[in-house]
Formats: C-alpha cells, sequence, structure tokens
C-alpha cells in the first residue's frame, strides 16, 4: 500500500505539467480569437460607416473614430495609422464599374513583445506566422452618399 501512494504522486508529477501546457494553451487561443472578433467587428462596423458615409476616401473621420478601439486581449499589434494595417478605399464592383464599393483591410500580427509564448511560436514558424490576422471586408456603398 505504501508504494501505491508514491506511484500515484508521480503519475500526479509525470501528468500535471501536460495539463497545465494544455490548459494555458486553451486560455491563450481564447485571448487570440477575442483579438480577433474584436478586429473582424471593427473592420465590419467601419466598412458599414464608410458606405453610408458622404465623405470620400480616403475618410479620415471614420478612420479617426475606429483608430481608437483596443483590443480587447491586446496579443496582437495593429497600428491604425499604418496604411498597411488599416486601409478604407473605394473599389469597383465585378459586375458593374459604375457601382462602387468599400473595402476595409485590416493588418494585425502576433506581438512578440508582451509574451514568451508568441516569441516561441515565431521562432518556430518563422517571421511569416500563421497566425497573423488579415481581414478584408467589402461593402456595397450606399447610393446616397458621394462617390
Amino acid at each position: 500500500m505504501k508504494f501505491q501512494r508514491g506511484q500515484s504522486i508521480v503519475e500526479f508529477a509525470l501528468i500535471l505539467p501536460l495539463f497545465m501546457l494544455i490548459l494555458w494553451g486553451i486560455i491563450y487561443f481564447g485571448m487570440a480569437f477575442a483579438d480577433y472578433i474584436a478586429l473582424n467587428n471593427l473592420a465590419r462596423s467601419s466598412a458599414r460607416e464608410a458606405s453610408i458615409s458622404t465623405e470620400t476616401q480616403p475618410y479620415t473621420n471614420v478612420k479617426k473614430v475606429y483608430s481608437q478601439q483596443d483590443l480587447p486581449a491586446n496579443l496582437y499589434e495593429w497600428n491604425p495609422s499604418d496604411i498597411k494595417d488599416f486601409k478604407i478605399e473605394d473599389v469597383s464592383s465585378t459586375n458593374d464599374s459604375n457601382v462602387k464599393n468599400v473595402q476595409v483591410t485590416i493588418n494585425a500580427h502576433l506581438s512578440t513583445d508582451q509574451d514568451s509564448l508568441a516569441q516561441i511560436f515565431r521562432n518556430f514558424l518563422g517571421d511569416d506566422s500563421l497566425f497573423d490576422i488579415n481581414i478584408q471586408y467589402t461593402m456595397y456603398k450606399e447610393p446616397n452618399s458621394s462617390s
């Protein structure tokens, strides 16, 4: 009986790190998914705002409103003032060149400054990580707004 007590402690010591790694991974990816949802909602909302706006390109007022929003978990680096990370532009429809659409592009990169797990992913997967977020949202421009 006394050897069985030692066996259960050894088994617990072997399983606990694996369990903690899995649990921490679930929490970490949940936080990353929360950032993805926030950026996706930001792209949709800014595309809708730009589609009904009378403002024309580069939609500075719309950008100013949506650039002030923070990400919930802040695991991603997103610079709204950079044209590569947050872009709103008018594009032609594929069916009719007279019809204009508004296209919002948001790019965010996994932050390596705040978390050591992100640095491990970058080292393992390289600089072009699979975890970077690239969102492109296109919305029909309302006819009553200026083109």
